[in-house]
């Protein structure tokens, strides 16, 4: 008897501790919950929102950047019932990236690496749909481009980019038509004669609503005793982001997109980029297609005259932004991580709070940073509970860069150098140099 009561408990603790060792099994990971934010649009603002709990939020949790659509950062947060748990979780992580690393070693032998499931691109060329790659074209640009400051008869060319060699009427309010012309590939049109003083609404062949409007001034003084002027351009742009339109002022441009070129080099590469509008004073041109961030020249040349401005140095760049979460001693922390390229000029970040219960701190709604290695970051506090905010981040104005011609950039030194063929950018931050240069 006393042999059959010990087999019995020892079925019955065997039991018990296979069952206790399953139900820790199941919770072995710790993880009490789940929360997902996102930040849409990076590089021109947008949303930061979560997207829900789901389970317990703890002091302990691990975030991470997960896939997402093109234009969205979707950061995950995991939370564990424990620091021990939560350590134990990072240790795993870390033996897998030692794995994958293994693996990467193994293949640098000439073997193709694996592909990354989501193919890199660059965004300002091609859009990323239903698991494929589609280059953009200039129809990606929206609605009607039309100089600022349009006066009475005054020749000037506009776009609409969604018509392209199409017939365009431009009538008036009444609905006559006074001017009919056809479109080229980018939707360009040129008005040699100009217009009247007045409102016109501009319509194309199948297009029950107008495309657009614009307006004439009517020029103070006498339009025909206006006197062309010499070609220069007034308060030329410091930097251009690489993935938006720009502008240019001046005087003795053409009105005439086809007679002006806008020519930039950098690294070695010229582009010249689409005009879309144009007066003798104004020319608007689409985003930079080919030429990557960095240092760069720009000349504006009017055929007909045989004028060229002098080059200017700009800096191309290009700008994100996503939200992380960062863990303190006080407490976990979001904050937002503004990204710019070229990474090796420091550069002044101006970020605002558009809307939501949040600030930078202090209950500031604007602030602005100067980039380090090519990031800077912005704590971002709750200022009543939690809910949906917008933000947006660009460089500031007025970066007081020293550009030089026939230099190049010493990096030992931070500064630029005599050299031909090469012009250089370099700017000064607290009593320290850093530049950047490009060849011609």
């Amino acid at each position: 008897m006393k042999n059959l009561w010990t087999i019995a408990w020892a079925l019955a603790l065997a039991l018990l501790l296979a069952e206790a060792g399953a139900a820790q099994d199941k919770a072995a990971d710790g993880v009490v919950g789940t929360e997902t934010f996102s930040t849409s649009t990076p590089g021109g603002g947008g949303e930061l929102v979560s997207q829900g709990l789901d389970g317990e939020r703890t002091a302990w949790f691990i975030s991470h950047v997960a896939p997402g659509n093109p234009g969205v950062v979707n950061v995950v947060v995991t939370y564990y019932d424990s620091k021990e748990s939560r350590d134990k979780a990072r240790e795993k992580e870390k033996e897998k990236e030692k794995e994958k690393k293994k693996k990467a070693d193994k293949k640098k032998d000439g073997k193709e690496p694996d592909r990354p499931p989501v193919p890199t691109y660059d965004p300002r060329f091609y859009d990323y749909k239903d698991g494929k790659l589609v280059p953009k074209t200039q129809n990606s640009i929206e609605g009607m481009v039309v100089p600022d400051n349009i006066h009475d008869r005054q020749p000037f060319s506009f776009a609409v980019p969604q018509i392209t060699g199409e017939v365009v009427n431009v009538q008036t309010v009444e609905g006559v038509v006074v001017q009919q012309a056809s479109t080229d590939k980018y939707g360009r049109i040129f008005l040699a004669a100009g217009l009247p003083a007045g409102a016109y609404l501009v319509s194309g062949s199948g297009h029950d609503q107008p495309l657009g409007k614009i307006e004439i001034r009517q020029r103070a003084g006498d339009a025909l005793q206006h006197t062309p002027q010499s070609l220069q351009l007034q308060n030329p742009p410091e930097a251009l982001k690489v993935s938006d339109g720009f502008t240019l002022n001046g005087t003795g441009l053409n009105s005439d997109y086809r007679k002006v070129k806008v020519r930039l080099t950098g690294s070695g590469q010229t582009e010249e980029p689409t005009i879309l509008a144009a007066t003798e004073d104004q020319l608007k041109l689409a985003p930079v297609q080919q030429l990557q961030p960095g240092a760069a020249q720009l000349r504006v040349t009017n055929q007909d005259t045989g004028e060229s401005t002098d080059a200017t140095r700009v800096l191309l760049y290009d700008i994100q932004g996503r939200l992380e979460r960062r863990t303190l001693k006080s407490g976990d922390q979001s904050e937002l991580v503004v990204t710019v390229i070229p990474d090796d000029l420091p550069l002044t970040v101006k970020t605002n709070v558009v809307s939501g219960p949040v600030d930078f701190g202090g209950g500031r709604k604007q602030v602005e940073g100067v980039t380090n290695h090519g990031q800077a970051i912005f704590p971002v506090r709750a200022e009543h509970g939690s809910g949906p905010f917008q933000l947006t981040w660009e460089l500031a104005p007025n970066q007081d860069f020293v550009t030089h011609d026939e230099c190049r950039c010493n990096i030992n030194i931070g500064r630029c150098q005599p050299e031909e063929d090469y012009i250089c950018i370099e700017r000064r931050i607290n009593n320290r140099w850093s530049c950047i240069s490009s060849h011609k």
